[in-house]
């Protein structure tokens, strides 16, 4: 019989206190949402231009045929944008819209797609900024500009493109902004203190009821109050310095620029410190704000709404104020010249020479013109200098005037029909000295 080998004992392993491997989980069967269709609009925003309206619902159409998912809303948009940049620009040169008007109504069209296609607040902010920065914005900007600065040529020949670009009425230009800035760092402190009062009522009265559902819509409702204050603030702060400090008379273009580029601007950044202040509070309760940040952004939208229906609403009443007192002054002038008939007496002389409070805007020889800042303070020393019976200067003391002692003074009025021989600005009795070309008594009306 064979004998049996003995068999080895097991190595001993080591004990470890580690604890035991996780036991792997089955895998969730939950799956991301698949993007859904392309949505069109069901209304256009307000405001939208009317002869526009047929045209941009039909592009939607097609684009959205070109881009069903909504995964390809940027593209959706872009094509969008593209497409109406030559129908915008046809409205621009026929004079039924206005080019300062029409990217805030491409904002707006844009704002309303997204809207409809994309729910996540944070998700749709991104896409308008990104469609901002896109080629096609750009593009779209500037054939704006081009068909501003053609209608502003058109029909004036004889007048160089730089004379004809200046007449275009830009009142953000004109605006002291700087004084704007220093009124607002005066009154901001006020409005961050009120904001902040209205916060800690909301929650001194949480700690009082316990009642977290309110929180939010108290905060949201505490950022829209004073949404509107901010805005009527701005708003102030803009027609004080306008009309007080510098003495001008308010336009409708002043007012729909100062909404704009003004309060539209404003509004947006209340927005976004709102949508702030709720995303921090959720972020330390952890509760969901999904539903306040979407009525926050229609509660917004409303009153952006709002704002742009009260600066049309004044822009309106003084284009019909000015309307019945150019009615009135023609009416007042057909009367005069008749009684003049009548009596046999001869016509009054007419003003050779007159001015705005600024000199920007001047009247010479039976024309008008508008002038930049260097050139209405040229013609403003030279015409002080008339009034004091001693008009003639040399250029060197206007440079100094002008802090540019080594530039020449020609150069400020290159291309325009002021500087020459029978022109506004002619040379005077002795060399390198000039003078306004008005008759010796000052007949001068401002």
């Amino acid at each position: 019989m064979e004998e049996k080998k003995p068999t080895e004992a097991p190595p001993i392993l080591p004990q470890t206190k580690a604890p035991r491997p996780p036991t792997p989980l089955r895998a969730s069967s939950w799956k991301p949402p698949a993007p859904g269709p392309s949505q069109p609009l069901t209304d256009l925003p307000a405001y939208y231009p009317n002869n526009l309206k047929v045209r941009t619902l039909d592009v939607i159409g097609t684009a959205i045929k070109a881009f069903p998912n909504q995964s390809q809303i940027l593209d959706l948009c872009k094509k969008v944008l593209a497409k109406l940049s030559t129908p915008f620009c046809a409205e621009v040169q026929a004079g039924r819209l206005r080019a300062d008007l029409a990217p805030s109504h491409m904002s707006d069209l844009i704002h309303s797609l997204l809207v409809y296609n994309v729910s996540n607040d944070s998700e749709r902010y991104c896409l308008e900024q990104a469609l901002k920065r896109s080629k096609e914005w750009s593009s779209f900007i500037r054939r704006l500009k081009k068909c501003e600065e053609r209608d502003a040529i058109r029909g004036k020949p004889g007048v160089t493109r730089e004379v004809a670009l200046a007449t275009i009425d830009r009142p953000w230009d004109r605006i002291d902004h700087e004084l704007v800035g220093l009124r607002w760092q005066e009154a901001a402190p006020g409005l961050q203190r009120e904001l902040k009062a209205m916060q800690d009522e909301v929650y001194a009265r949480y700690a009082k009821n316990h009642n977290a559902a309110s929180v939010p819509v108290g905060l949201m409702e505490a950022e829209l109050k004073m949404a509107e204050r901010w805005a009527e603030t701005l708003r102030d702060t803009y027609g004080s310095v306008w009309s007080q400090s510098q003495e001008q008379q308010k336009s409708p273009d002043f007012c729909r620029t100062v909404f704009e580029r003004g309060i539209l601007p404003l509004l947006e950044g209340r927005e976004a410190t709102a949508r702030e202040v709720l995303q921090n509070y959720a972020l330390r309760t952890h509760r969901n704000v999904g539903p306040h940040l979407a009525e926050l952004s229609r509660a917004m939208a409303r009153l952006k709404s709002n704002w742009r229906a009260k600066a049309e609403i004044e822009a309106r009443e003084l284009e019909h104020r000015q309307r019945r007192r150019a009615a009135k002054f023609r009416v007042s002038r057909r009367r005069l010249s008749r009684q003049q008939k009548r009596s046999g007496e001869p016509k009054a002389a007419q003003v050779p020479f007159k001015h705005s409070v600024d000199y920007r805007s001047i009247w010479f020889q039976g024309k008008q013109y508008s002038l930049t800042t260097r050139q209405a303070q040229v013609v403003e020393m030279l015409h002080e200098l008339y009034k004091n019976g001693t008009p003639e200067t040399s250029l060197a003391h206007i440079l100094d005037r002008l802090g540019t002692p080594n530039s020449r003074l020609r150069d400020t009025f290159k291309n325009t029909p002021l500087w020459g021989k029978g022109k506004l600005i002619v040379a005077g009795g002795r060399r390198g000295t000039v003078r306004l070309n008005l008759p010796d008594e000052p007949t001068t009306q401002s």
